[in-house]
């Protein structure tokens, strides 16, 4: 049987910084303490229980006044790989980009390893003014295989539902290219949840828009624009979980979860052929129904759906399990 394994390790920066690693296998824990005055570079590093082969990144800042920051990755494999580039965060550019070296390569959001790594390390710098103080909380979720998600066990799902109103529906935004803004939308439609206002779903985009790549979906980027448009209030990353009891558990705490999937799924407004991401609000166990707001529908009225629950795992499986977790 393949061996997955999942874990999330979260590093908290405030005015006493702290890293602490989760991981969800086994529930041991590390943590360390650390005490800084306004440095203009920060470096994390995490040693890991297992070789991992991929990492995804992702960060929660608010959007400097003034400069930049810039985030880099290198990982221990034997030796350590050079330092590598791979994120922008600033007042006027936001951007990632690919990149590689002998030890991995980096896409966008994503990390994969050529050979497994026993640690890594994130440096953070800052220019032009911009202050490490308004960097939050870094999150590295690394996994050994892809998830898997399967209707075993769905007897044990229980009923919940989220008191969520018909979100915003991306097709009716005023955005010459509003069929690219799923991602923007859906995490607009998580805020507007949990704020309990109106969030402008072309200001998230705006933010959350990867100006090297010309993308609005870079997952990544997506995490710290709900940190930022929020102003601090709603945290959020991105993960692998491992199957849908872990989406019930979140709901159950009030959290919607936003879902990357990919077609076909039967009842979906268009193919998804090449990927969708969508917020879920609620389980019905009687129907066996996933209930969602997906902005690819033509009204806002027409977003809540439902999707039964086996063709909606199979799409989330497709990508991973991947979801955009808040907190």
């Amino acid at each position: 049987m393949k061996t997955i394994k999942l874990f999330l390790l979260i590093f908290v920066c405030a005015s006493r910084l702290s890293a602490l690693a989760l991981y969800s296998d086994d529930g041991c824990s590390a943590q360390s303490e650390v005490m800084f005055a306004a440095p203009v570079e920060y470096v994390w590093h995490q040693e890991v229980q297992e070789e991992i082969g991929e990492l995804l990144f992702s960060f929660n800042a608010l959007l400097p006044a003034q400069g930049y920051y810039y985030f880099y990755l290198r990982v221990r494999s034997g030796g350590w790989s050079d330092w590598q580039y791979i994120a922008a965060w600033g007042d006027s550019f936001r951007g990632t980009v690919v990149t590689e070296n002998e030890f991995f390569s980096f896409a966008s959001d994503t990390l994969t390893a050529k050979t497994p790594y026993d640690a890594f390390e994130v440096k953070v710098c800052t220019l032009h003014g911009a202050s490490l103080r308004n960097i939050k909380h870094l999150y590295a979720a690394t996994c050994i295989g892809l998830p898997q998600s399967t209707l075993q066990g769905a007897e044990q799902f229980k009923s919940v539902q989220l008191p969520c109103t018909p979100g915003y529906s991306q097709m009716v935004l005023d955005h010459p290219r509003h069929k690219d803004l799923c991602s923007p939308t859906s995490v607009t439609n998580v805020l507007a949840y949990l704020l309990n206002e109106p969030i402008a779903p072309l200001l998230v985009a705006s933010i959350a828009h990867d100006d090297t790549a010309d993308i609005y979906g870079n997952w990544m980027l997506n995490a710290a624009a709900a940190y930022a448009v929020s102003g601090g209030k709603c945290p959020c990353h991105v993960q692998r979980l491992s199957g849908f009891a872990e989406v019930i558990e979140l709901l159950a705490l009030g959290r919607p979860v936003v879902v990357s999937i990919k077609g076909p799924l039967p009842g979906s407004a268009t193919p998804y052929a090449n990927g969708h991401l969508m917020m879920v609000y609620g389980y019905d166990a009687a129907t066996q129904e996933v209930l969602c707001i997906d902005s690819a529908f033509p009204t806002d009225e027409g977003t809540r759906v439902r999707y039964k629950l086996n063709d909606f795992l199979q799409a989330w499986a497709r990508r991973g399990n991947l979801a955009y977790v808040f907190s």
